[in-house]
């Protein structure tokens, strides 16, 4: 078998009501009428110890396992004993919609009635949970099925017994949804964000370098600088928000054009930094905050950490996630109607992955944006590096014209 896991009675065990979930030492545990769910809690923790699987995952995929088992519970069956035809109930209690119960009573899965993009989701994650256990258990659910199987002819059985079936082929259970297009910001709205930005900043001298920088007249547009600088960082380098105040000194490589990013989805216990090809223009503006406009403190205010604050009450203390949302709304009223509403601070990460789409592979694509594999849950380690002779003449030439136009160019 799989990994050795001998067929298990709690395969049988028909849950019971209420279901919850209850979280220990950093795993979710789903219980049914305080008794554990065995083969979900084993896969979600083959999950978090063997697949570094995020909280965040873990969690989602608690719940979608959670909601099984309450439907479960409701028809007074076993997690195996759901047969294909009966699964369609199941779905219908996921969008909000009742269904009959073992004694032919109409009742609800949650109360929660979700959108279809929502509850199809939930189908996701749970024909994901559900072929763990079928791997581990070497079992099978009768409503686990695939329209098509791609590469095998010799049925779905086969395959799963040899590929867990991640991904493979289409979804019978699936609830037909529009799917919500993500839009990466136009260059020619950035341009107006920057042209703004040295409106508002480029003179200006914050109130925290006016009281404690050495030389306060030096410090005359401290805050375009590094502003600038992380807004490059996030269109160019792909860094996600929460990322940007993670950044410290020496996760710059100006000489190698590499950044390390603090990388979510990737973190195995310790945090862990992905490095991404970083263009010379963006470079120089790093470069420039760092040894011209930086707040200079003890190491012990400034942790090492790039991005400073240059306000009064926390002068050269790292910034937070709330300095990023407050440059975006500084700068939004420059926007289009339009983008002033849907312009976020991931609009900027979009954009660099949609600049990149027809200039280099989809392999140097997820390697700079740091994805994780469609098909494998190890993350993308040494791509980007690898791939920084195509990467560097994909955006160079129009990052350079884009900072000349704005005046910040030579």
């Amino acid at each position: 078998m799989a990994f050795g896991i001998a067929r298990s009675p709690s395969l049988g065990i028909q849950p019971r009501l209420p279901v919850w979930i209850r979280w220990v030492n950093g795993e979710p545990k789903i219980l049914a009428g305080g008794v554990p769910i065995i083969p979900f809690n084993s896969a979600l923790r083959h999950r978090a110890r063997h697949d570094g699987a995020t909280r965040k995952s873990l969690a989602a995929y608690a719940r979608a396992g959670a909601l099984y088992a309450t439907y479960c519970a409701y028809q007074g069956v076993g997690l195996l004993d759901i047969a294909n035809d009966e699964f369609p109930s199941f779905v219908d209690g996921l969008l909000g919609l009742k269904f009959r119960n073992a004694g032919g009573e109409f009742v609800h899965l949650d109360g929660h009635a979700r959108s279809r993009a929502s509850a199809d989701l939930y189908l996701t994650l749970l024909y994901s949970l559900t072929g763990d256990v079928a791997h581990l258990y070497d079992v099978s659910f009768d409503w686990r099925r695939y329209r098509r199987v791609v590469g095998s002819s010799h049925g779905l059985t086969a395959v799963a017994r040899a590929h867990l079936l991640t991904g493979l082929g289409q979804r019978v259970h699936r609830i037909r949804h529009t799917k919500r297009k993500v839009m990466g910001l136009p260059d020619q709205e950035f341009e107006k964000m920057l042209r703004r930005a040295v409106e508002l900043w480029g003179e200006y001298l914050a109130p925290g370098d006016r009281r404690f920088a050495l030389e306060p007249e030096q410090q005359s547009g401290a805050l375009l600088h590094r502003n600038l600088a992380i807004l490059l960082c996030m269109r160019y380098a792909g860094a996600r928000r929460s990322e940007i105040a993670t950044i410290k000194i020496d996760h710059v490589d100006r000489i190698d054009h590499h950044l390390e990013l603090e990388t979510k989805g990737h973190r195995k216990g310790n945090i862990e930094y992905l490095p991404v090809v970083m263009y010379p223009e963006v470079a120089e503006q790093l470069w420039t905050y760092l040894t011209d406009h930086r707040p200079v403190v003890s190491n012990t205010a400034d942790q090492g950490y790039l991005f400073l604050s240059h306000g009064v009450r926390d002068y050269g203390r790292p910034i937070t996630d709330s300095v990023i949302r407050e440059i975006f709304e500084r700068l939004r009223p420059a926007l289009s109607p339009r983008w002033s509403k849907q312009a976020t601070p991931h609009t900027l990460r979009h954009a660099c992955a949609y600049q990149l789409q027809g200039r280099v592979s989809s392999d140097v694509i997820m390697a700079q944006m740091r994805h994780r594999s469609t098909r494998s849950l190890d993350p993308y380690r040494d791509s980007a590096l690898a791939f920084a002779e195509q990467l560097l003449p994909a955006f160079s030439d129009s990052v350079r014209a884009l900072m000349v136009r704005v005046g910040l160019g030579g």
